[in-house]
């Protein structure tokens, strides 16, 4: 076998191992909910930071920004699902996945979430992680 025919083997293997790498990672980029075709699922994200101001006004809009992570391309923001518990409140970002083929990158993503306390005192408001930590915040409200 010449040198010319062992180098084009050698080539064509290297794009094989090429080709089926990226195959696998397009293949299993999500996960499926059991509806054929349909590749949606929802997942408690990750939450990075969050912005919200140290003192607000009873019955007004006070805008949180919560900036939290989706683990590929197909992700985005779903919903936010809030328990109260007097003047606690439990926040858990919900990111929705939809897609069969999703690029494999770590995204931050903006969400603003309306709080309007109607009571005055001092809020907790409290960021639950998937991992079960929280990040803590508080409000005083006047």
């Amino acid at each position: 076998m010449s040198i010319r025919s062992k180098r084009q083997i050698n080539s064509m293997n290297k794009l094989l191992v090429v080709v089926s790498f990226f195959l696998s990672i397009f293949t299993t980029s999500c996960t499926s909910n059991g509806s054929g075709d349909n590749c949606i699922s929802y997942v408690q994200a990750k939450i990075e930071n969050v912005s919200i101001p140290e003192i607000g006004i009873k019955n007004q809009n006070i805008p949180v920004n919560i900036y939290f992570q989706c683990i590929n391309g197909c992700g985005e923001f779903r919903s936010i699902e809030e328990t109260n518990n007097g003047k606690v409140k439990v926040l858990k970002v919900i990111a929705k996945y939809e897609g069969c083929l999703c690029t494999q990158v770590l995204k931050t993503i903006n969400h603003t979430y309306n709080f309007i306390a109607t009571d005055t005192g001092t809020y907790t408001v409290n960021f639950l992680q998937p991992d079960s930590t929280v990040i803590s915040h508080s409000i005083v409200i006047k």
